[in-house]
C-alpha cells in the first residue's frame, strides 16, 4: 500500500498533465452528480455545496503544487503550462456549469409550466374548490392580544425610551417547566411553533375568521382594526420566542441596533428614527424577540406586548398542567370532532396570486412532534414542490390521548411551483407527522383540492 502511494505521488508531480486530467475528471463527477439528476435539481442540489467547493479547491490546490515542483525543477515550460492551467480550470468550469445550468433551468420552467397541460380532474372523487383569502373576509372578531396593542397605540407616545421587563411567569415557566411552556406554545392558536435552524414560536392574531401571521410576518393595525378607527399612529410588531437557536442569538446580537433587555431592570432601548427598535430578553435556554415601528420613541408597543406576556402566562407558571393549558388557550385552538382540512386562496396586495395559499388543518398525532405537508398530483402521483412545501408548512402542534380532540394546523403561506394560472387540476394534501420519540414517520389526514400553479420563472427556480 505504501509503495503503490508513493508511486502514484511520483506519478502525480512527474506527468504534466495528470493533475489537471484527475481535476478535469473530479470536477466533471461532481457536475454530473449535481446537474444531470433533475430531482437533485429541483429539492436538493444545495445540500452538498461545500462538500463539492472544497473537492474542487483541492484539486486545483494539486495542480499548483505540481506547477511549484517544477518551478524548482527548472522545468519552465511544463510549470508555465501548469500555472495556466490553475486559471483555465475554474473558467471552463464556471463556463460548464453556467451551460449546464441555463440548460437544465429553462428544461425545469418549461417542465413546470407546461405541468397541467394534459392533466384532467377526475370526476369520480371529491375535489374541493379553495376557500376565498383570509384578507377577503371581514370580521368584527377580536383577539385579546390586538385589543392591548391598539390600546396601547391610542395613547400618546413620549420621547422615554426606557422598557422595564417584568415577566417572572415566563421566566419561570421556561427554567421549571419548559415541556408545558411549549406544550402550551404548541397547542394555542396563537402561537405557532416551528422549526427553521432552530425552534421558534411565533405570535399569531385573528385576521378575518382565522388566527393567522401575515405575509410579511410583521402585525400592524391593518391586520388587527378591522373598523379603522382613529388612531395616533399606525405601527408594526414581530414576536417570536425563540429556543436554543444560538446561530441567530449571535447574529442578532451582533446588530448595533439590538437592546438587550433585562428582567425587572429598566433599560434604555435603542430606537432607530425615533420610530425603530429591536428588543432581545434573555431567559434560560430562549429568548424573546421584540420588533416594533411605531411614531413616537416611547415603545408603546414593546411594554404592551410585555405586559400581556405576563398576564397570559401567569395562571399557566401557577399551575403548570395539560388541564390549565386546556382552559387557558383561546377559541379556535382545540376542535372536537373527525380530521378536516382547508385550503385557502392566498391574497397579496388585494389580489389572489396563482399557485398561492394557506393551509389549515385539524389533527390529533396522539405524542409530541412535528407535522408537514406533502402534495401530489392526483392522476398521476407527481410530488408537488417538494423542497419548498416542507421548508414553509412545518409545524408543532398539539397533541393529546383523545381522539376526538383536534388541534389546529396552519400553514399560512405555501407555493405550488407546478402549473400555471387558469389551468387547473387535481392535488392531494396529506398532513404527515414526525414524533419526536424516533419512530417512523406517519399520514395523519389527506385531501384533494383543485388548485393552479405558480408558474415559475428564473428567480422562482432559484428558490425551489
Amino acid at each position: 500500500m505504501k509503495q503503490w502511494l508513493q508511486t502514484g505521488v511520483s506519478k502525480y508531480f512527474h506527468v504534466w498533465w495528470l493533475p489537471s486530467a484527475i481535476s478535469a475528471v473530479v470536477i466533471g463527477s461532481i457536475l454530473s452528480v449535481v446537474f444531470f439528476s433533475e430531482n437533485h435539481f429541483c429539492d436538493d442540489r444545495n445540500d452538498h455545496s461545500y462538500l463539492y467547493l472544497n473537492v474542487i479547491v483541492i484539486t486545483l490546490a494539486g495542480i499548483l503544487a505540481a506547477a511549484i515542483y517544477r518551478v524548482f525543477k527548472k522545468r519552465w515550460w511544463s510549470a508555465l503550462l501548469q500555472l495556466a492551467l490553475v486559471l483555465a480550470v475554474p473558467y471552463a468550469v464556471a463556463m460548464s456549469v453556467k451551460f449546464i445550468h441555463d440548460k437544465l433551468e429553462a428544461r425545469l420552467i418549461y417542465k413546470t409550466q407546461h405541468f397541467a397541460d394534459s392533466l384532467t380532474i377526475p370526476t369520480n372523487i371529491e375535489v374541493t374548490e379553495p376557500l376565498q383569502g383570509i384578507e377577503d373576509v371581514r370580521s368584527e372578531r377580536r383577539d385579546a392580544f390586538s385589543m392591548a396593542l391598539l390600546d396601547a397605540m391610542n395613547t400618546p407616545g413620549s420621547e422615554d425610551t426606557t422598557v422595564a421587563a417584568n415577566i417572572p411567569s415566563l421566566v419561570e415557566l421556561q427554567h421549571s417547566s419548559p415541556d408545558i411552556l411549549q406544550r402550551y406554545l404548541a397547542t394555542s392558536a396563537a402561537w405557532c411553533v416551528f422549526q427553521r435552524d432552530g425552534l421558534f414560536a411565533e405570535r399569531r392574531c385573528m385576521i378575518g375568521e382565522s388566527w393567522q401571521i401575515p405575509f410579511a410576518e410583521n402585525y400592524g393595525r391593518h391586520e388587527m382594526d378591522a373598523e379603522k378607527k382613529p388612531m395616533k399612529t399606525n405601527f408594526q410588531l414581530k414576536l417570536k420566542l425563540e429556543f436554543s437557536s444560538q446561530k441567530w442569538v449571535d447574529e442578532r446580537l451582533a446588530r448595533l441596533d439590538t437592546s438587550v433587555i433585562v428582567e425587572g431592570k429598566p433599560i434604555t432601548v435603542s430606537v432607530a428614527n425615533k420610530s425603530s427598535s429591536n428588543c432581545v430578553l434573555r431567559l434560560d435556554g430562549a429568548d424573546i424577540v421584540i420588533n416594533e415601528i411605531s411614531g413616537a420613541s416611547e415603545r408603546r408597543v414593546t411594554k404592551a406586548v410585555l405586559r400581556f406576556l405576563e398576564e397570559e402566562f401567569k395562571p399557566l407558571a401557577a399551575s403548570p398542567t395539560w388541564e390549565t393549558i386546556q382552559r387557558l388557550v383561546p377559541t379556535g385552538s382545540i376542535k372536537v370532532g373527525a380530521p378536516d382540512m382547508v385550503l385557502r386562496y392566498r391574497i397579496r396586495h388585494a389580489r389572489h396570486y396563482p399557485g398561492s395559499y394557506s393551509v389549515e388543518g385539524w389533527v390529533n398525532p396522539g405524542e409530541p412532534g412535528l407535522v408537514y405537508l406533502q402534495a401530489y398530483e392526483v392522476t398521476k402521483g407527481a410530488r408537488l414542490s417538494k423542497r419548498a412545501l416542507k421548508e414553509s408548512s412545518n409545524e408543532r402542534i398539539g397533541w393529546s390521548s383523545d381522539p376526538t380532540q383536534q388541534f389546529l394546523f396552519n400553514a399560512i403561506f405555501i407555493e405550488i411551483y407546478e402549473g400555471v394560472e387558469k389551468n387547473p387540476y387535481a392535488a392531494r394534501f396529506e398532513i404527515w407527522f414526525v414524533p419526536d420519540s424516533g419512530k417512523a414517520e406517519r399520514k395523519l389526514f389527506e385531501k384533494v383540492f383543485k388548485v393552479e400553479g405558480y408558474g415559475v420563472d428564473e428567480v422562482t427556480v432559484r428558490g425551489m
